[in-house]
């Protein structure tokens, strides 16, 4: 079925992340979190100056201004995956989106949208992948970003740059599927044409759904993928993320990439939902988030952040994983506080409600990672009650709430805060 990709559901999210007001007592607020930003540092935190929009009724239709920009096949990768579809580049003024084709010429193709002027007008369905070529295989769950050679404030001479998995076949354990990456460039110039690899999986490297694509502000290219090895002919994690590192070749106006495993071993019952890389400013402090479940944590913290951190630009990464706790005794207190005792006392119910430091959390299924301009990482995602004995989730109002996280002390320590309580996070939407 035709799908009409625009700007119309980011902007929804976003909004829904940052627009609303908080309806319930947060613990440790914003002010409370630029304090300890600031005191890391010793430094003052600039103040957001006061939005100039024009406000709007909440109940008005048209709060949102829809731009139809490209056609994609189908829907696929925008609601269940977790890549970076859109980027945008102040120095250019410019705002890229990417996605698969229509058929034809088929929906294995790749291709951008992209303005150079804020995001008022788009050049869109800008063809940057060719699955027929050799070596090459059908693209599936495309990440693209904006690539602007230093220096430069032409739109013309920026490249659009992409990531994305494809269905070679290559990796055994995706029972005849995937294995294959793929990438390449364009320059925004109109009548360029992109540059393109391939890469099956082999030389021990097992490439299953990359996700985390980002570019530093040297110009570096990061992507992060969990491994799935092919010894088996099913999906089994081999207890290694992939870590892809792509540096700029002028000559052949690509990016060449180079791929190392990161070891990270999690509890046999789990899975890794979401996997997130980001750099600071300098481009030399980085950080790797996976969301998991290791064993080296409290019973009543499932699924819950594991950072890897770098302070020389990704050349090594820590040894060891660093668990931030949500429940337990150890757990972040805003976690273990959020949920009002009467909630708490519903849900319970008729069984009495327990110690607040043994009440399960899980945080899950998808989160967003910066990292400010002091190295410290900041974390986006939802926090919800779990399940005391089958470890399932509740996402549901008044037990699940959207959470800051982050540290102001390289990772020494770690805070929260809630951003809101959504109402819930699954929905079906008919017409």
């Amino acid at each position: 079925m035709k799908k009409i990709v625009t700007l119309l559901l980011l902007v929804l999210c976003a909004g829904s992340l940052f627009a609303q007001v908080n309806k319930k007592e947060v613990h440790r607020s914003p002010g409370k979190f630029l304090d300890d930003i600031s005191q890391s540092k010793g430094q003052q935190v600039f103040t957001l100056p006061e939005a100039q929009f024009p406000t709007k009724d909440v109940n008005t239709k048209d709060v949102v201004n829809t731009i139809e920009i490209g056609q994609s096949g189908n829907a696929w990768g925008f609601a269940y995956n977790r890549t970076t579809f859109l980027w945008a580049d102040n120095d250019i003024n410019s705002v890229s989106f990417i996605h698969r084709m229509l058929n034809p010429p088929g929906t294995g193709y790749l291709a951008y949208d992209v303005s150079t002027d804020g995001g008022q007008n788009w050049s869109v369905n800008n063809q940057v992948y060719n699955p027929t070529l050799d070596d090459a295989a059908n693209a599936r769950y495309p990440q693209g970003l904006l690539y602007n050679p230093e220096g430069n404030t032409d739109p013309n001479e920026a490249y659009f740059t992409y990531f994305a998995p494809t269905l070679d076949a290559s990796n055994p354990s995706s029972g005849g599927t995937w294995g294959g990456y793929c990438w390449g460039a364009k320059k925004l110039n109109e009548g360029s044409l992109p540059s393109q690899t391939d890469l099956p999986s082999g030389d021990n490297f097992y490439q299953y759904l990359p996700s985390g694509f980002t570019l530093t502000q040297l110009g570096e290219a990061w992507i992060v993928d969990e491994e799935n090895s092919g010894e088996t002919g099913e999906y089994e994690y081999t207890g290694n993320l992939i870590v892809g590192h792509g540096l700029w070749n002028e000559e052949i106006e690509n990016f060449e990439y180079s791929f190392e495993h990161l070891e990270l071993e999690i509890n046999p019952e789990s899975s890794i939902n979401d996997i997130k890389i980001a750099f600071a400013p300098d481009g030399m402090t980085g950080w790797i988030c996976a969301l998991t479940y290791t064993e080296d944590v409290s019973e009543y913290t499932w699924y819950h952040p594991v950072f890897f951190k770098t302070t020389d630009g990704g050349q090594t990464w820590s040894e060891e994983p660093i668990d931030v706790e949500l429940g337990g005794s150890d757990g972040l207190e805003e976690v273990r506080n959020f949920i009002s005792d009467e909630n708490l006392e519903e849900f319970f119910d008729p069984d009495p409600v327990p110690d607040r430091d043994e009440i399960p959390y899980y945080m899950g299924y998808h989160c967003d990672l910066a990292v400010d301009d002091w190295g410290n990482p900041h974390l986006m995602s939802v926090v919800a009650i779990c399940d005391m004995v089958d470890l399932e989730w509740w996402n549901y109002e008044g037990v699940f709430a959207l959470f800051h996280i982050y540290s102001a002390d390289q990772g020494e320590t770690w805070n929260s805060f809630v951003i809101d309580y959504p109402k819930t996070m699954d929905v079906e939407l008919t017409s």
